[in-house]
C-alpha cells in the first residue's frame, strides 16, 4: 500500500485511462474494465475535465446522482412516504468510503446496488404480475455493472435473474 492510500492497481487504471483519452485505445484490450474507461475518458472529453479529475469524479458523482432517487423509490414501496424519505436522508449523511475512490469495482458496485435498489422497487408493487417494462431499469443496471467490472455484474445479473423465478413476468406482447 503506498502513502496516498492506494495499492498498484489505481496506477494501472489511471494509465490505462490517460493513453485510452489520448489514443482513442488500448492495447491489448481490456475486456474487464471497459465501461470505467470509457466514462472516464467521455468525460475527459468535456471541457476543463482532465483524465485525473475525471478518474477522481466519476464514482462520485455517478453515486450520487444516481443512489438517492433509486433509494428513496425503493424506500416508498415498503414503508410510508415519511419515512422513505427520512430513510433516504439518513442514508446521504452515512460515509460510504467505497464509493468515494473512483475505481472500477467502485462503479460497479454503484450499479449493482442500483439494481438491487430497483429490484426491490418493482417487486414490491402491489400489481403483479410483472410486465416487461418493470424489468428494463434493473437489467440495464445489471448491464453496466457487468461491463464496468464483470464479478459485480455477475451478482447484479443473478439477482435480477432470481427475482425473474419467483415473480410472474406477463406476456411481452402486452
Amino acid at each position: 500500500v503506498y502513502r496516498i492510500g492506494f495499492g498498484f492497481d489505481h496506477f494501472l487504471h489511471v494509465a490505462a485511462e490517460q493513453i485510452i483519452a489520448a489514443t482513442g485505445t488500448l492495447s491489448p484490450r481490456p475486456l474487464f474494465y471497459s465501461g470505467y474507461y470509457g466514462i472516464v475518458a467521455l468525460a475527459a472529453t468535456m471541457p476543463g475535465i482532465t483524465v485525473d479529475l475525471a478518474d477522481r469524479l466519476v464514482v462520485p458523482i455517478i453515486a450520487t446522482i444516481l443512489l438517492p432517487p433509486l433509494a428513496l423509490r425503493a424506500l416508498r414501496s415498503v414503508t410510508s412516504e415519511r419515512t422513505a424519505l427520512l430513510g433516504t436522508c439518513t442514508l446521504l449523511i452515512v460515509p460510504f468510503l467505497p464509493l468515494a475512490v473512483s475505481t472500477p469495482q467502485a462503479l460497479a458496485n454503484v450499479f449493482a446496488l442500483a439494481t438491487v435498489l430497483t429490484l426491490i422497487a418493482e417487486i414490491s408493487r402491489e400489481r403483479t404480475p410483472w410486465h416487461w417494462r418493470s424489468w428494463s431499469l434493473p437489467c440495464t443496471t445489471a448491464l453496466a455493472a457487468f461491463v464496468c467490472q464483470p464479478m459485480s455484474g455477475i451478482i447484479a445479473a443473478a439477482s435480477v435473474a432470481a427475482t425473474a423465478c419467483v415473480a410472474p413476468i406477463t406476456d411481452l406482447r402486452a
